[in-house]
């Protein structure tokens, strides 16, 4: 749900310049970013790319150096393969309507910092499609020439890295992986056992007494991951060489075969996280928000939960966050022109 941004410029000038002024004559990428919203603004439908459609943002709040706001997103043309019954063959069911909900994001580009970050919500697997940051690194090329945005996905050396880095610090409540399973010998031979039905198995681990440290952390994650090289080659990993650093070589950790998800529970600054790997290759890293019992989250808690991990991340980055970068008040002044967004999909123009 987390993303990364920085900018990248021709060498017009000598030095790395902060986001807040990545041109050096004042250009700031929130309030570019807050352009592209307002643009999104000036459509009454979503905006079309292919069969996904965005827009029509909500709820907008611009507090010192952060938007949050809600906004819609979904697809058409969806596609699935369906039975009729046991013994029909496979047919396409193609959804022609439009399928779309709400989701929550948070945008921040602390002051004089080199890093940002956007915090998206996902629904299970559901999310914003893709194409909507596509259309703002589109706009933002569009309106400062000669620079781009790149947006990343943050994968699991954050969060993660700063726990095993406290190797005897009793932070991990409890840690759960995922794995898919065999039927046992007894459902394998009985006679009418569901027909396609995946089967997992959850193993839990938790300290004997109190909680679990980084050290027990990495020993427990590396037994369930594969470090790779460049060139894919496979690195043996001792579980007890406390001194290596997988995330610091720059290896690619992947989930082991049959594993699903690897989450755990931990505690920083009296804060309780909860962060899960998931996906067969390069698991992004995921924050879950605890306690809502099947309902969605709400704005309140969705930007009380992304205050919480930006401070996080600011750490892992070595960012600074100055005084008031999430409360501080914005004034009309500190607005830009809105972005243009074409509401129709360029490629289809004929």
């Amino acid at each position: 749900m987390e993303q990364s941004s920085e900018v990248r410029h021709k060498p017009k000038i000598e030095g790395a310049l902060p986001l807040s002024n990545f041109d050096g004559q004042g250009g700031d990428l929130l309030k570019t970013f807050d352009a592209f919203i307002r643009g999104l603004l000036t459509h009454n439908e979503l905006v079309e790319r292919g069969d996904d459609r965005f827009g029509q943002p909500t709820d907008v709040v611009r507090k010192g150096r952060t938007v949050s706001f809600a906004m819609k997103g979904g697809a058409t043309g969806l596609e699935r393969w369906v039975r009729l019954d046991a013994n029909s063959k496979e047919e396409t069911l193609r959804r022609d309507g439009l399928l779309s909900t709400n989701f929550h994001v948070w945008c921040v580009v602390p002051q004089n910092s080199n890093v940002a970050w956007l915090l998206v919500e996902k629904n299970g697997y559901d999310s914003l499609p893709s194409v909507w940051r596509r259309e703002f690194v589109r706009a933002f090329k569009a309106r400062h020439r000669g620079y781009k945005v790149t947006i990343s996905q943050i994968r699991n050396d954050a969060f993660w890295r700063l726990l095993e880095q406290g190797l005897d610090d009793p932070r991990v409540l409890e840690i759960k992986v995922l794995r898919r399973a065999q039927p046992s010998k007894r459902e394998s031979e009985t006679r009418g056992f569901p027909q396609g039905v995946s089967k997992t198995e959850e193993t839990l681990y938790r300290a004997n007494k109190g909680r679990m440290t980084g050290r027990q952390l990495k020993r427990i994650r590396r037994f369930f991951t594969i470090s790779k090289r460049s060139d894919g080659s496979i690195v043996e990993i001792d579980l007890a060489d406390d001194s290596r650093d997988e995330f610091a070589e720059g290896l690619d950790i992947r989930l082991g075969q049959d594993v699903l998800e690897i989450t755990v529970h931990a505690e920083i600054d009296g804060r309780r996280k909860t962060v899960r790997f998931s996906g067969a290759k390069e698991p992004a890293e995921s924050y879950v928000v605890d306690g809502l019992n099947g309902t969605r989250v709400s704005p309140e808690v969705f930007r009380r939960e992304c205050r919480g991990h930006t401070v996080d991340l600011a750490r892992v980055s070595g960012a600074t966050l100055v005084d008031k970068w999430d409360t501080g008040e914005w004034t009309a002044e500190d607005q830009v022109s809105a972005l243009e967004v074409p509401f129709a999909d360029p490629e289809n123009d004929s």
